[in-house]
């Protein structure tokens, strides 16, 4: 697909997705230090725009499946709420509305995640592990694995962002100076919709507490200090 223009504008402006690979025959640890080279001016300045130091100590990814775009938060602080930096056009992503439930249906996972470890090394550029299954999606038995962010632009249940664009979010990731970086994943932004429209129970309650944990973290931009899970596999928030 031909890209659509870049966004002007503030820090949260689209920044959509650039065609073009990178060496695929080049190491990892070349790719890491590519990546750094080539971006780390670029990223700080989008920080800086949002008045957030670089690096930053937490950072959330927020995924809008639907509307396939991923928002970038972070602050500078060890608490309080975060700020947002931008907004990345997702090039590819298979499947649809609905949660991963099992290995080959092709979805992307939804619900609260992680970034778990980093993979320089990947067939798809740049990779960033997302944690599937969770412990929410492991007690509902659901099964599949290697759900990444990564480059390219062909997705099989993961969400492929272009070379260009991975190596932003691959220095931004890699720069955390605490914790981990936080990843929800949703159907898309108006999913008090879904909720309204699905006839499936099971469903129906799950993309509630989708909603709920949404609806949280746009009020304050804090992320809850707390993400459980109730027997059905719907999310929990103290």
């Amino acid at each position: 697909p031909e890209p659509e223009p870049e966004v002007e504008g503030p820090p949260t402006a689209i920044r959509t997705w650039k065609l073009g690979k990178e060496d695929s025959g080049r190491s990892g640890k070349v790719r890491d230090e590519l990546a750094f080279a080539s971006k780390e001016a670029e990223v700080k300045g989008l920080f800086a725009a949002a008045g957030v130091a670089f690096p930053p100590r937490r950072a959330l990814f927020r995924v809008f499946k639907e509307e396939k775009e991923l928002e970038v938060w972070a602050s500078d602080a060890a608490d309080g709420p975060l700020k947002p930096i931008t907004t990345y056009r997702i090039c590819a992503a298979s499947g649809g509305p609905g949660p991963k439930t099992r290995t080959g249906d092709g979805q992307v996972p939804e619900g609260f995640y992680e970034i778990d470890f980093f993979k320089p090394r990947s067939d798809y550029y740049l990779a960033l592990h997302v944690n599937y299954p969770n412990r929410r999606d492991r007690a509902q038995r659901s099964t599949g694995s290697a759900i990444m962010i990564h480059g390219r632009c062909a997705s099989i249940g993961c969400l492929a962002m272009s070379d260009d664009r991975i190596q932003e979010l691959w220095v931004i990731g890699k720069s955390l100076r605490s914790g981990r970086v936080q990843v929800h994943i949703f159907p898309e932004r108006a999913i008090d919709g879904l909720v309204a429209k699905t006839e499936h129970a099971g469903l129906r309650a799950f993309w509630a507490s989708l909603a709920e944990g949404k609806r949280r973290f746009d009020a304050d931009h804090r992320v809850p200090k707390k993400i459980g899970f109730d027997d059905d596999g719907n999310y929990t928030f103290d």
